[in-house]
């Protein structure tokens, strides 16, 4: 006798499951529905799809994720669970692993929805339903029923993060600000949809069918995973979702690293004696790339941690226990002193090393003991070497400087002159001595901690 659904797709499978029902595949519906009637959902989306019937696999796949039939973290040929896909028998109707999520996103990939965000959205969101509810029989009279069930919820809400994460990093600005919202800030905050007191971005779509700080995560999660690939425009998108989901000190951060990693000039020869080669390098793609992230950072400062706006206050706030600000402050004065040492503006490279909000080199030998006390943000001492090598080079090229229009000074009077007629140029250059001096011993003491193996023999 036939036992039930189960037993009955037994029978179907002996008699040779889709090779009898479908044996040419002109008539996947037919065999689709046998397999609907025997409870074998998930078979059924399988048997569909292979068959290339794309939109009614979708649709049934979205039917059966909203009334409970399929789970979105199990496969399909085990949604519901039958031994004969376990067992690896032959005569199982497929053995590809497919799970719902696979259908959904191969769907929406599709070039047709590139314009369609929110659609792409609508399917993508039909894998978080409450199939709980309809799933009660499935862990009921389990002595660890609890415990079951929620094993399976976290399962299930983590495909359907995965989900939302690949639909999001898929998308561009533009529809990034459809699905998420714009940013927030002192200009727009009267008049956005702020939820929860002060938040960073507008209301988006995504925020109708998940709860804002479930959005949040996905952010977060989206901007680390586009910033460790190392990409220019991931890591600028990286940046951007960072501050949607409010998270300022990872944006900062994210602008810092990307400013230390295009500071010197040529980054890429990995020794200091050919990456501050010359006093005056050329325009390469590094300073272009370090041009967009000054132009990030500034945008940033300026909107950010200069204004007195509600949203300006909060994200200091967010930043002062690091004292990020400053880092970012540095990292920018530091480009601007790549861009003068570029063009031979030697002093004006000293003065901005002189005022920087974060003391990265000593002046003086009083202030080494200081500086290698100093606990440098990652990005600071990851260009420890470079700003070191470019003072060095300033310091040597004014010294140079000085003493030969001493030497021309000297000439020009006939070698006969005051003893005081030197004195400004000569406490100068007594000055760039003792400035090399501190940066030659400051090099020596922090030399386990510089990257160039031949950093303090340049110095």
């Amino acid at each position: 006798p036939i036992t039930g659904e189960a037993g009955l797709f037994d029978l179907i499978l002996e008699y040779g499951g889709a090779d009898y029902f479908d044996s040419d595949r002109s008539t996947p519906f037919k065999y689709a529905t046998v397999l609907f009637i025997c409870q074998r959902y998930g078979d059924a989306v399988v048997h569909l799809w292979t068959a290339n019937k794309v939109i009614p696999a979708v649709h049934l796949t979205v039917l059966c994720l909203h009334y409970g039939l399929i789970l979105p973290h199990v496969p399909l040929t085990q949604n519901p669970f039958h031994l004969s896909h376990r067992s690896g028998n032959e005569t199982a109707l497929t053995t590809v692993d497919l799970f719902p999520d696979a259908i959904i996103k191969r769907f929406v990939d599709n070039q047709t929805f590139l314009q369609y965000p929110e659609i792409k959205l609508d399917y993508t969101l039909s894998l978080d339903t409450d199939w709980l509810t309809h799933s009660k029989s499935l862990f009921e009279g389990s002595p660890e029923e609890q415990e079951l069930k929620d094993v399976h919820c976290m399962r299930s809400q983590a495909v359907v993060n995965n989900a939302v994460e690949s639909l999001v990093l898929s998308l561009s600005t533009d529809q990034l600000a459809v699905l998420m919202g714009e940013l927030v800030t002192d200009g727009n905050f009267a008049t956005s949809q702020v939820v929860n007191g002060i938040k960073y971005r507008t209301g988006g779509v995504l925020d109708e069918y998940l709860k804002t700080s479930t959005v949040d995560v996905i952010l977060r999660r989206c901007a680390f995973r586009l910033a460790a690939t190392g990409g220019e425009q991931d890591a600028v998108r990286a940046v951007l979702l960072y501050q949607l989901a409010g998270c300022h000190a990872e944006a900062v951060n994210e602008l810092c690293k990307q400013l230390a990693s295009h500071l010197s000039p040529n980054a890429s020869r990995g020794s200091a004696a050919s990456v501050w080669a010359g006093s005056a390098p050329k325009e390469t793609t590094v300073s272009t790339q370090r041009n967009l992230w000054r132009g990030l950072s500034d945008t940033f400062y300026d909107s950010c941690l200069q204004n007195k706006g509600p949203v300006s206050a909060s994200i200091q706030r967010a930043l002062a226990p690091y004292a990020l600000a400053d880092v970012l402050k540095t990292m920018m004065d530091l480009c601007a002193a790549v861009d003068y040492f570029s063009v031979g503006e030697y002093g004006r490279v000293l003065d901005v090393l002189d005022g920087l909000p974060v003391m990265v080199l000593p002046q003086e030998e009083d202030q080494v003991a200081a500086a290698v006390d100093l606990k440098l943000h990652d990005s600071l001492a990851a260009v420890l070497d470079d700003v070191m090598l470019m003072a060095m080079r300033a310091v040597r090229s004014l010294y140079e400087q000085t003493r030969f229009q001493q030497k021309s000074s000297s000439a020009g009077f006939g070698g006969s002159i005051s003893s005081n007629l030197f004195t400004d140029k000569d406490q100068k250059v007594q000055k760039l001595k003792s400035r090399a001096s501190a940066i030659l011993m400051y090099a020596c003491r922090v030399k386990s901690r510089l990257k160039y193996p031949d950093t303090v023999s340049v110095v």
